[in-house]
């Protein structure tokens, strides 16, 4: 088989050359980490094609599709498919390199492998994401294996959907944007930034979010971070610098900071914007050419759902950005347990305590129930005039959404309303879990090249020797907020795997889950660590990076009890429809 050639040949290759994996144990760690998800996702396949043999829901439409591509048919196109065809000119190109080696060409069983393999190399991407944003290569390895589990990601694995394709694609344009600035022919670069973004949008429409606004966006923002304060503009705020921090830094009047500076900044040098994001924009005449030869049907909407386009004219459907935040905080809900020991923690502490800790402590309570008092009218709102329940939610019992929505907000109009804290507290669980840095090391005296943190957490900061992850900054929370609202708010319809990118941006971009025993306790390093609140020993010191470790083997856990469960349910839990007797229908995300 193809892929038993790709694990034996390209697996050790990629292993041994790796330029992050330089370590022997950290070889037979990845080694470990990739073996362990070929077997899940080759014994879930195996499950999925012996019990549903024949093309189950979408794949009725995509199957066909791409073996009308195989059979040299590319005049042929089923009118109710809304995706572009670039999963089949891919499950294309995979077959024309695997034929001779399986006997088989395009078959069911054959194009479901297709996703067997990108989801390695989705994995691959991700490892190497990951060890770019926190170079710890043992956090990068079991991250990377994590998300992969993913459960809606993972459960698309065995079938033909263009999912796993599209998040890929995704990632290679993030891979590239985040390694640009070491490549030493910038225009070569941005030529081929272009191609992998032209090609991104073959598999699907709304990755031109994803590949100009989140991607171009970074990209901009880091260059103008790196420019001089002169060739900025010499009035800019902070000396004309962006004002772009550590999120565990920022306060509420910091992103309207950071807005405003990188508003003037592109303002006062449309020249060097257009210089730095032509391919950006590019691609977004691109896509807007295509959309005008297209005749103005369903891909001017930017339609990301597949089947009938008369059933999925886009629109606006603000919810998307209530309901992402409970999805978000259930799938992350291990790595977010610290944070809900720190509430308890300081609620406790504020009851108790009349000291002058207890009066900041209140301070920050006043201006939380200010954000909770706005927040709710702007949800309320939302909830009141941009509810939308697509008729596909109500009408298909395959699907785990239809029976969310049909035991919450369609069990009684007053629930959609009452779920208004849910809301308002996953989002602030979110952002937490996205800006609470590592719990780490104090630096050497006067070698922190950070502002001391504001927070009451204890927090990571690093010495010279060493170069700590703490977190995201203001700059990718606010472009991956527009990008997930754009993305999403174009879509009636509510499926979790329409959240798959916004959750894996989320997740490759969290503060380090434990920080690598070398780093910590590295020879060159003099790091302690410290609490703002309380002198904890260095037992229990030691006791917390082990409980954080553990978190991501509880996250390793929760994600293989899921897939397990799903798993059960679609090939087992069957059912017939009255008026289509004989055919099992199957749970599914």
């Amino acid at each position: 088989m193809f892929d038993i050639f790709v694990l034996c040949v390209i697996l050790p290759i990629l292993t041994f050359r790796h330029k992050s994996i330089t370590s022997y144990p950290s070889k037979i760690y990845f080694v470990i980490a990739f073996g362990t998800l070929y077997a899940l996702v080759s014994l879930w396949t195996s499950y999925v094609n012996n019990i549903v043999p024949d093309p189950y829901l979408d794949e009725a439409f995509h199957i066909p599709q791409a073996q009308a591509y195989c059979n040299g048919r590319f005049d042929v196109w089923d009118g109710k498919l809304a995706t572009p065809p670039g999963l089949y000119i891919f499950a294309l190109l995979k077959e024309l390199s695997s034929w001779n080696l399986t006997g088989t060409f395009c078959d069911i069983l054959a194009l479901r492998s297709f996703n067997r393999l990108a989801l390695l190399i989705s994995y691959l991407y991700l490892l190497s994401c990951r060890f770019h944003i926190t170079h710890s290569i043992k956090d990068a390895i079991h991250t990377a294996f994590n998300i992969a589990l993913f459960p809606p990601l993972f459960f698309t694995s065995a079938l033909f959907y263009t999912d796993i394709l599209s998040l890929c694609s995704v990632l290679v344009m993030y891979k590239f944007v985040l390694d640009k600035k070491e490549l030493r022919h910038k225009t070569l670069g941005s030529l081929w930034l272009m191609i992998i973004g032209v090609i991104s949008l073959t598999t699907r429409q709304t990755n031109i979010f994803w590949v100009t606004i989140f991607t171009g966006g970074l990209e901009l923002v880091n260059t103008l971070v790196s420019l001089e304060p002169k060739e900025v503009t010499p009035n800019m705020i902070s000396n004309g610098r962006i004002h772009d921090i550590q999120l565990n830094e920022a306060s509420f009047e910091d992103f309207f900071i950071f807005s405003f500076c990188v508003l003037m900044a592109a303002i006062c040098q449309p020249k060097f914007v257009l210089r730095e994001f032509w391919p950006y924009i590019a691609l977004l005449v691109t896509f807007g050419g295509f959309v005008i030869w297209n005749g103005g049907v369903a891909l001017v909407f930017l339609l990301t759902l597949e089947g009938d386009k008369i059933n999925h004219i886009a629109t606006i459907h603000l919810p998307q950005m209530l309901y992402i935040w409970p999805l978000i905080t259930f799938f992350s809900g291990p790595l977010m347990i610290p944070i809900g020991m720190r509430i308890i923690k300081k609620t406790k502490f504020f009851i108790s305590s009349k000291s002058h800790s207890a009066r900041q402590s209140f301070q920050s309570l006043t201006n939380i129930m200010r954000y909770s008092i706005g927040a709710t009218a702007l949800i309320l709102v939302v909830i009141k005039y941009n509810t939308i329940i697509h008729p596909f939610t109500l009408a298909d019992n395959r699907h785990y959404m239809f029976y969310v929505f049909r035991y919450t907000i369609l069990r009684h109009p007053a629930i959609r309303f009452l779920l208004t804290p849910v809301y308002i507290i996953c989002s602030c669980f979110v952002y937490l879990a996205l800006s609470t840095p590592t719990p780490a090391v104090k630096p050497l005296e006067n070698s922190n090249p950070y502002p001391a943190i504001k927070s009451g957490y204890r927090t990571m900061a690093i010495d010279n020797s060493v170069l700590e992850y703490r977190g995201p900054k203001i700059s990718l929370a606010i472009i991956l907020l527009i990008t997930t609202t754009l993305s999403l708010t174009t879509s009636p319809l509510v499926e979790p795997r329409y959240f798959i990118i916004p959750w894996v941006l989320f997740r490759l971009n969290m503060p380090l889950v434990f920080p690598d025993t070398k780093t910590l306790h590295g020879s060159n390093s003099s790091a302690k660590i410290i609490s703002k609140e309380d002198n904890l020993t260095s037992e229990k010191n030691q006791c917390s990076r082990m409980d954080s470790n553990y978190l991501i083997w509880i996250e390793t856990f929760w994600f293989l009890s899921i897939n397990l469960a799903t798993a059960y349910t679609f090939l087992y839990c069957g059912f017939e429809w009255p008026q289509e007797p004989g055919t099992i229908q199957r749970f599914m995300w």
